[in-house]
């Protein structure tokens, strides 16, 4: 029987099938695929840690040398100053994202970011309150207990 686990953290680009670049940054910390992460002084990258903080929706990617060391590549962190692979995801896109412990999300619930590094959460004020801050919306329904997760997040 196949896996129903995605491999990739880009699983689709919005309906205009815009380029997507691909950047390299250095990491600043050792940064999971499928975490939304921004910029540090340093030009290095870093995974968000600031619950509903408004920053570009920059994700990084899959390690594609993970594959190299019989890993799955979305769970192959990149090591601290390892040039980590990124997208500025575009409204419309489908992101296989990193999903906060604890989190109880249904097919339509906002999210935003958490204090989990790079993870999202659910929104869990009134989504015009958070409008820059919003990321996007769950296009599954996921519960996470005790361990971060993962979830399909359509962005915003």
């Amino acid at each position: 029987m196949a896996s129903t686990t995605p491999k990739t953290i880009l699983l689709q680009q919005n309906a205009n099938g815009d380029f997507r670049p691909i950047y390299g940054y250095p990491a600043a910390v050792a940064t999971t695929p499928g975490s939304i992460v921004e910029l540090t002084s340093a030009q290095k990258v870093t995974p968000v840690v600031t619950a509903g903080k408004a920053v570009p929706k920059m994700f990084a990617l899959e390690n594609p040398f993970a594959a190299l060391q019989n890993a799955l590549s979305i769970d192959q962190d990149y090591p601290v100053d390892e040039e980590v692979r990124v997208i500025y995801a575009q409204p419309g896109d489908l992101i296989y994202a990193r999903l906060a412990a604890s989190q109880t999300i249904a097919v339509g619930d906002y999210l935003v970011t958490s204090t989990t590094a790079g993870c999202l959460a659910e929104a869990t004020v009134d989504a015009t309150t958070l409008s820059g801050a919003i990321v996007g919306v769950a296009v599954e329904a996921v519960t996470t207990t005790g361990a971060v997760g993962r979830v399909k997040v359509r962005v915003l």
